[in-house]
């Protein structure tokens, strides 16, 4: 009598298959697990506390255009640089600084870039917290100004120089 071998049938077969699946399933989820970093829920907090704040500033905007309506200047002709630099004059006057001297150059757009750079020199006096102020009003001010060198210097206890160099950028596609 000859022995008879059980051959596994498709109950052994579904077995397998299923060990398998369960087995390649449990391990993408601990890969997964492993790939999450433990801070995500903050960091996509943030950038949805950031989303909403930039929602906010742009839905403050009038019109299409993302420049301030003080960034926006007919041309960069002499006359139109006149005004600006009477505007930075205002500005540091409104922050308590005398004898100001304010220079201003349009310097070539790149690609014919409707933001023109302007380069700016200002020198003025008066007392530190006005240098201070005015530092500060044009840091969050109308026209974002880029600060490329300032210098401070005593004149004597109670007075400063300020000598601000720098550039800001003027939207001319208004006009054009």
């Amino acid at each position: 009598m000859s022995a008879r071998v059980m051959v596994p049938g498709p109950l052994l077969l579904f077995g397998g298959f299923v060990f398998a699946a369960s087995l390649a399933l449990v391990t993408a989820w601990g890969l997964a697990g492993l790939a999450r970093p433990a801070e995500l829920d903050a960091r996509l907090h943030a950038v949805d506390v950031m989303q909403q704040r930039t929602a906010k500033l742009l839905a403050g905007r009038s019109g299409r255009s993302v420049y301030s309506p003080q960034a926006v200047c007919p041309s960069t002709s002499a006359a139109d640089l006149g005004a600006l630099r009477e505007r930075l004059g205002a500005v540091a006057a409104a922050s308590g600084l005398g004898h100001v001297r304010i220079e201003a150059t349009a310097d070539e757009a790149a690609f014919d870039d409707p933001l023109s750079p302007i380069q700016f020199k200002l020198e003025a006096s008066g007392s530190y917290a006005g240098a201070i102020g005015l530092l500060n009003v044009l840091q969050r001010g109308p026209v974002l100004a880029y600060a490329d060198a300032v210098d401070l210097y005593a004149e004597d206890a109670a007075t400063v120089r300020i000598a601000l160099k720098g550039r800001f950028y003027c939207w001319t596609a208004a006009s054009s």
